[in-house]
Order: structure tokens, then sequence, then C-alpha cells
């Protein structure tokens, strides 16, 4: 069974280009999604194709990046062990680095330390701030050392419809099927195919439990 809360309520919207293969969203096309669905409690972006070099006393760790946005942590419902996880403004631009630790970097990378929380940390040569640990269970993709940032988007790809990179997670809202959102998020779809005809004409979504997105089969779903 997955580490999460209620992981039967979890899905991907892989969207699909009027070409037939999957593209993720812009940051736009997101944040669209994001606000006109009436179906998830809470819609994430993120990233995680990068790593990042931990510098240390002993040399330079290359950890797996994941950035995500505010909610990230929210989709999923699982708790740190040790600090907290984003708040809702710290995937802001300009906002202060910060980071949360996986519970096998912070076993092996800070030797458990329990007063890691509050200490500055360099990543790729930035400090940030570490203000999180999750617990032993917790991965993406079966993916265990790893580290979390928030998203940072930058200024030329706020407003960019024609550049596809973001990586999208939700939680259902209790009660809805994956039917019901699934034909939510593609009215959402034609919508924005309506509006914006050059970049988003002809995409329609298809969701994925996240059990099938990390075992690569069908999950009993809802």
């Amino acid at each position: 069974p997955l580490p999460y809360n209620h992981p039967g309520r979890i899905f991907v919207p892989q969207t699909i280009a009027k070409e037939g293969y999957q593209q993720p969203p812009s940051w736009p096309g997101y944040l669209d999604m994001r606000k006109d669905n009436h179906t998830f409690s809470a819609l994430a972006g993120y990233t995680d194709y990068s790593s990042t070099n931990l510098q240390l006393k002993s040399g330079a760790v290359a950890l797996h990046l994941v950035a995500g946005t505010a909610n990230f942590f929210k989709v999923f419902g699982v708790q740190p062990i040790l600090g907290r996880t984003f708040r809702p403004d710290e995937d802001q631009l300009g906002k202060r680095n910060v980071a949360v630790l996986s519970y096998e970097v912070w076993k092996t990378d800070f030797d458990g330390n329990r007063h890691v929380v509050g200490s500055k940390i360099d990543l790729d040569g930035k400090p940030y701030t570490c203000i999180g640990v999750m617990p032993a269970d917790f991965l993406l993709k079966n993916d265990r050392h790893a580290i979390y940032t928030p998203i940072h988007v930058p200024a030329d790809a706020l407003a960019n419809r024609g550049t596809h990179w973001v990586e999208v997670i939700g939680r259902l809202k209790p009660g809805v099927t994956k039917s019901q959102a699934q034909a939510d998020m593609n009215t959402v779809m034609g919508n924005l195919g309506r509006a914006y005809p050059d970049t988003d004409g002809g995409r329609k979504v298809q969701l994925i439990s996240i059990a099938e997105e990390t075992y690569g089969k069908q999950s009993g779903g809802l």
C-alpha cells in the first residue's frame, strides 16, 4: 500500500496533445487547471527531472530534486516527522529558499540529527533553510534519496503557454469519482482550447491513479 492518506483519491491528470502524445501543461495552463476544476481539493505542480548537489564537509552529494508548488504536500496528506512543509506563499519568486529532507537523506547525509530543522544547507552553491523531514515511507515514484524545495518559476515562463513542462498531481474531493473528475478536467481543457487554440487546442486529460503512476499497473481506483 502507498504511504499516503487515502491514496485511492490521488490521481495524475495526464494531459494529451491534440496529436495524441503525452504532453504536460505549461505553467499558465497548470494554473488554469488548478483554478477552473471543481473536483480536486488540491492540485499541485512540480518537477522531478533534475538533481542538485548538497555540499557537506566531506564533499558534494547528488540528490534527486523535487520542486513543487506550495500545496504539494497537501496532495499526499502526510505530515513531516520534524518541522513543517511549505507555507502557502513559499513558491512565489523572490521568497527565501527552504527545503524538506526525505528520511533517507536525513539519516544518510545528516546522521539523523534532530536539530537539522532551522539549519542552513548548501544546494548548488545557494543557501537554503531546512524546514522539515518526511517520514521513512514517504516517497515519490519510489525515489527515497530526494530533497523537496518550493518551485520558483522564472519570470519568462510565467506567461509562456508554448512551453510544456509542469508535472501535475492532485487529490480528489471526497465523494468524487475518477470518471467525474476526468469529465470535469476535460471540460476545463476544452475551455482552454477555445481560449488559446494555438497552444491548448485539442488537448485532453486522462486520469492515472497514483498506484499506476508509481508501480505501472492498474489499481482498484474509484
